[in-house]
């Protein structure tokens, strides 16, 4: 494990990378002899990847990964979660400020967080007068509308790796605001935060001109404000801390204007756990992530009161817009803190303890348990339609056949997942469609993850909003999506 991990993400940097690699090498081998460098590449269309990955052969503390997605919070994220040093660093590829790492280092003895930032005293911001006015535009509304205490949020930070595991799962935005969402979060919990000066001088011109950054970072500014309206305050006098055990199991809900249906999958897996009272609902035993994927009826209070009613520890995700199923489950499994991570469907066809035997697979050593229909000991209470039934042994036949894999039942709504390969499988996810289970147990089978099929009960129930014959087309093409994108090398890190 080394001491100091430094996480870059890059979009279409093919004209300074190796340069600026080769730089912070050198100079950051003066501060620490023991660290590591992980550059995330996100949606480049130039040839940022496949130089990145050059530079990576030739220097054994580089490590390359990449995201399908041109998203810099998200490829920040995906590098905070991978990050193995016990202090990680966040930095910016025109940015490297040595300065700061050396002060950060050592600050980090005595803090949390450390913040670089441009609002200091001793801070040196050479940028344009209009980069500057955004930069100020964006804190301020930051804290106006959500309580923003510190001075910067977006930049170079510092974390001890504990931190890291904990908060940055916890957060909903990606994008420009990922960082904002972090020191928000970091400040709500009373973590020990220090800002130190940042020095930058602006080489270039921003990659994406504010008149097109502000509209998107105002629509963020209001979904952050609605993430932070549905997170379970912390107690008046309580400072939050990360030193405590994490919770051993978590457990994701997606749920689409499912304010009629929610309350099956919330008070079952309540019932279910008192059953067990004196091992299961000990504090911090469980936690339950309820992501609302662009609901409009209601389902976000409704969840957060029952929540809260059966006595549960865990807290709403609100994704607006809508990402689809796929998008809001990498959401729920992004977050999640668990040793072990686990989804349900909002209907709870599958039953809650359901959960028992696929934790027993994952404690024996399994790395994904996938709950099947489709096997002799399965218990079909009540089936799905004809129509649906038909299409969905289609489905698994086909996917079969043009992935090369061998799984009964793809669309099963009962999974589970030690957390790291859950973060693993879902940060390179790229289709949010039906396809989405087939596209995470391909993924799954290339890793040569150990993946265990669990018979399930199953009672349909209705509601679906899913036409599965409207989705036969476009499952169609999606697989051949996969394929395509496995051939490119999109998906490998």
């Amino acid at each position: 494990m080394p001491n100091v991990s430094i996480v870059i993400p890059v979009h279409n940097e093919e004209e300074v990378l190796e340069s600026a690699l080769a730089r912070l090498i050198r100079e950051f081998s003066e501060i620490e002899s023991d660290f590591e460098v992980l550059v995330i590449e996100n949606g480049s269309t130039d040839r940022t990847y496949e130089l990145l990955t050059e530079i990576a052969e030739k220097e054994p503390r580089i490590r390359a990964y990449k995201s399908p997605v041109p998203d810099y919070g998200r490829a920040l994220k995906m590098g905070l979660v991978v990050a193995e040093g016990k202090k990680v660093i966040s930095d910016e590829i025109d940015v490297l400020d040595t300065g700061f790492h050396r002060g950060a280092i050592e600050a980090l003895e005595n803090n949390d967080l450390i913040i670089a930032s441009k609002r200091h005293p001793s801070a040196v911001d050479d940028r344009g007068f209009y980069r500057r006015l955004g930069t100020d535009v964006i804190t301020t509304l930051l804290k106006l509308g959500c309580g923003l205490k510190s001075t910067d949020t977006h930049g170079p930070k510092a974390w001890r790796r504990e931190i890291v595991r904990s908060l940055v799962p916890a957060t909903v935005l990606d994008g420009d605001l990922f960082a904002s969402e972090v020191v928000i979060r970091a400040e709500r919990l009373r973590l020990r935060i220090c800002e130190l000066p940042l020095s930058i001088t602006e080489t270039r011109s921003s990659a994406i001109p504010l008149v097109k950054r502000v509209p998107k970072v105002l629509r963020d500014l209001q979904n952050l404000r609605r993430a932070l309206k549905l997170t379970l305050p912390l107690p008046d006098g309580e400072v939050g801390s990360f030193d405590a055990d994490i919770p051993y199991i978590s457990i994701v809900i997606p749920a689409h204007n499912e304010a009629e249906r929610i309350h099956l999958a919330i008070d079952g897996f309540a019932a279910e756990f008192k059953k067990r009272e004196s091992e299961w609902l000990e504090p911090g035993k469980i936690e339950m992530l309820i992501v609302s994927d662009g609901s409009t009826d209601g389902t976000e209070e409704i969840a957060k009161n029952l929540l809260e009613n059966n006595g549960l520890s865990g807290r709403v995700i609100a994704l607006s817009p809508s990402r689809g199923k796929g998008g809001a489950l990498a959401a729920g499994f992004m977050a999640a803190t668990g040793k072990y991570a686990f989804f349900s469907d909002a209907d709870l066809a599958a039953p809650a303890d359901s959960l028992w035997p696929m934790l027993a697979e994952l404690e024996q050593g399994a790395d994904a348990v996938i709950g099947t229909r489709r096997q002799d000991a399965s218990d079909i209470q009540k089936g799905q339609g004809t129509l649906r039934q038909f299409l969905g042994h289609c489905f698994t036949n086909l996917t079969n056949m043009m992935l090369e894999t061998d799984f009964s039942d793809f669309t099963c709504g009962f999974k589970g997942y030690k957390t790291t390969v859950a973060r693993d499988l879902y940060s390179r996810l790229t289709i949010n469609g039906w396809a989405y289970d087939a596209e995470i147990l391909f993924l799954a089978a290339r890793a040569d993850y150990k993946t265990q099929e669990v018979p399930v009960v199953w009672a349909d129930v209705d509601g679906s909003k899913v036409n599965p014959a409207a989705e036969v087309f476009r499952c169609f093409r999606d697989l051949v999506i996969i394929r395509s994108r496995w051939s490119r090398g999109v998906y490998k890190k």
